[in-house]
């Protein structure tokens, strides 16, 4: 307690009592609050009223644009993977299932594999993919007792570690492809990103499935813009 101060609280200088009741704000916090306050009295009225104006729009704004722009960049999602289904259908036309069991039985050292591969190659190139990005692409898997496996892919050569890989049917497509279907997946994340597939089938003559022609984009890829667009490429064996 400071010298000349009755009791916590009171202070007696030059005869004169001040009272001090608790603490006050940070000097730089309250000089701040002061000056904007200031700063704002001093307005015109109508300046006062523009800005009051303006949140108003600027929060209508948020309110109305938010879920416009969640439910278009879901519907731009849903039309980018039937066009990415449409793609893995035209290379499933161009593919012979002879070739796709040739290549499971006999491996990628066939003729099989080069006619194979350069489908897949021409119709990435066709429709705006990137043949030397080795994430994305396309690519013909089989069904193993381990998973599916990896056929033939657009930007994999003959000789690749990547084809050791077993491919995992992302969310919402494992069901259809078990019963010999093509479907899409929706937007979902994986260890190479946000990413978009499809899938469809290479059907044998007698009406069995010889394996998959598998469609994925990398949708923070510029590519998925072109490709997406694209009109799909039929090509004739």
């Amino acid at each position: 307690m400071e010298r000349g101060c009755p009791s916590q609280g009171e202070c007696v200088t030059n005869g004169r009592r001040r009272v001090s009741y608790g603490q006050r704000a940070p000097h730089t916090l309250y000089s701040a609050r002061m000056t904007l306050r200031r700063a704002l009295s001093r307005l015109p009225l109508r300046w006062k009223m523009a800005i009051v104006s303006a949140a108003a729009v600027l929060t209508t704004l948020v309110l109305v644009l938010t879920p416009v722009y969640l439910a278009s960049r879901s519907t731009l999602t849903t039309q980018n993977a039937k066009r990415l289904a449409a793609i893995a259908a035209s290379a499933a036309v161009a593919i012979p299932a002879s070739s796709v069991d040739s290549i499971a039985q006999l491996g990628r050292n066939t003729a099989a594999f080069v006619h194979t591969r350069d489908v897949l190659r021409r119709m990435w190139d066709a429709n705006g993919g990137d043949t030397r990005e080795l994430t994305n692409g396309m690519a013909v898997v089989s069904p193993s007792a381990s998973g599916f496996r990896y056929l033939a892919h657009s930007s994999w050569a003959a000789g690749q570690p990547q084809y050791s890989r077993i491919w995992e049917p992302p969310p919402g497509l494992a069901d259809s492809l078990a019963v010999g279907h093509g479907a899409e997946s929706g937007l979902y994340t994986d260890s190479a990103g946000s990413q978009l597939t499809a899938a469809a089938p290479v059907h044998r003559a007698d009406g069995s499935t010889a394996g998959f022609v598998v469609v994925t984009l990398g949708t923070t890829m510029p590519a998925i813009v072109t490709a997406a667009a694209a009109v799909p490429v039929f090509l004739r064996n």
